[in-house]
């Protein structure tokens, strides 16, 4: 019985486009070293005084909102490459494809937010926290990138980038 439902993988595979494992696996890096960092994190919330607790809570929560999208473009994603037919593909691509756009839009503002805040941070730790979400927005963003430049390019849009 086992093996016979791992012949019809392939059949579920059917909307696998040139490029999807690449991001899959991207967004999968992203989401692991996100969770990492927001352990570290809240750990830092536990050692720094009072007073610098609140930021060092809003850059957590900055983080926590780029690991949502993350989570979001990633089921999407899912959801388009196991789509039960073209018309589902499309539709859920077309989806993917908005997902991305505000995705993007949202954690650029968010990674020019916390740039902005750095300079005023006293405590070095903090600062090195802000600085390790700055440089993990980057990559979330060169990913998000790459999904709607594939993403456009099949529905023949401008990708805005």
């Amino acid at each position: 019985m086992w093996a016979l439902g791992m012949t019809a993988l392939p059949g579920a595979q059917a909307g696998e486009r040139p490029g999807d494992a690449a991001h899959v696996h991207a967004l999968r890096g992203l989401d692991t070293s996100a969770a990492a960092l927001a352990r570290d994190i809240v750990a830092l919330t536990e050692r720094v005084p009072d007073e610098v607790r609140f930021g060092v809570y809003l850059t957590f929560n900055r983080l926590s909102g780029a690991r949502s999208q993350i989570a979001l473009t990633q089921a999407l994603l899912a959801q388009s490459i196991e789509a039960g037919s073209p018309e589902e593909e499309d539709a859920l691509r077309m989806t993917l494809r908005d997902q991305a756009r505000f995705a993007l839009w949202d954690i650029e503002n968010t990674r020019r937010e916390i740039e902005q805040e750095a300079h005023g941070l006293v405590r070095v730790d903090h600062r090195d926290a802000a600085d390790a979400v700055r440089s993990l927005l980057s990559e979330v963003v060169a990913a998000l990138r790459l999904l709607l430049v594939d993403q456009c390019a099949r529905f023949d849009c401008v990708s805005e980038t």
